[in-house]
C-alpha cells in the first residue's frame, strides 16, 4: 500500500506516541503532524494491524497472545500512574514536563508568554496528581513498582517490544533527579524500535535492487 497516513499527535501524548511507535515498527508510511488532541491509540493500532498484518504484533500462541494483551492493558491503565507521578510529583519534573506542553500550545510565543503558558499547564496538572493516587504516602510504592516493572521487562525485552505496544514505552523520561532516571534507557526502546526496524527495511530494499 502506498498510502501515507497522517498521525495527529504530540510528543507529550503517550497515546499518539504509542501509535507512532507502532507505525515505525511496521514501516508503514506516515507523516507525524504535531497537534494537540485526543488519541484512542489501541483501536488505531488494531485497525492498522488488519491492513498491515506482517510482521504481526500478536503472538501466534493463544496464551502468549492473552498475556500480550494483558500487558498492553496494564500499561494503558496502571502506567498512567507512573506517567503522572514522574511528570508532576516533583518540582524539577513539573518544569521539565510543562515547558514542552506549553510550547506546543504556543509555538511562536515569546519567553514571557511561554512562561505564563507553562505556569498554567503546571498548575492545572499538579492539581490532578491526586486523582491517580500519587501522594507523599504512595510515592515510594509507585516508584518501586516502576523499577520492578523495568526489571521484569528487561528479561522479556525482545518479545515485548516485538509484540504489543503499551504506554510504558512513551512515558516521558523523568528529570535527572528522579529515582528512576538511570533506568530510562530501556523505556526508549519501544518508542525507537520501529525507527531502527524501518532503517533496516530501507537498507534491505536498497540491497535487493542491486
Amino acid at each position: 500500500m502506498a498510502d501515507v497516513y497522517r498521525i495527529f499527535g504530540a510528543e507529550m501524548s503517550p497515546y499518539s506516541v504509542k501509535v507512532r511507535s507502532y507505525f515505525r515498527y511496521k514501516a508503514i508510511p506516515h507523516q507525524w503532524v504535531l497537534r494537540s488532541g485526543i488519541q484512542d491509540s489501541t483501536p488505531i493500532i488494531d485497525a492498522m494491524e488488519r491492513l498491515y498484518p506482517e510482521p504481526s504484533i500478536h503472538p501466534a500462541d493463544p496464551v502468549a497472545n492473552f498475556i500480550s494483551a494483558l500487558i498492553e492493558e496494564f500499561g494503558d491503565e496502571w502506567g498512567n500512574k507512573w506517567m503522572f507521578h514522574y511528570r508532576w510529583a516533583r518540582d524539577v519534573d513539573q518544569i521539565s514536563a510543562a515547558g514542552p506542553i506549553a510550547r506546543m500550545r504556543g509555538p511562536a510565543a515569546d519567553e514571557e508568554k511561554h512562561a505564563g503558558f507553562a505556569g498554567q499547564v503546571r498548575a492545572r496538572m499538579v492539581e490532578r496528581v491526586w486523582f491517580v493516587g500519587s501522594n507523599a504516602v504512595t510515592a515510594p510504592q509507585i516508584e518501586a513498582g516502576f523499577i520492578d516493572m523495568l526489571g521484569l521487562l528487561d528479561a522479556q525485552a525482545i518479545s515485548v517490544s516485538g509484540a504489543r505496544f503499551t504506554r510504558c514505552g512513551p512515558i516521558r523520561p523523568p528529570a535527572p533527579s528522579s529515582a528512576a532516571a538511570r533506568r530510562m534507557c530501556w523505556i526508549g526502546c519501544i518508542a525507537c524500535c520501529g525507527r531502527r526496524r524501518k532503517a533496516r527495511s530501507r537498507r534491505g530494499r536498497r540491497l535487493s535492487r542491486r
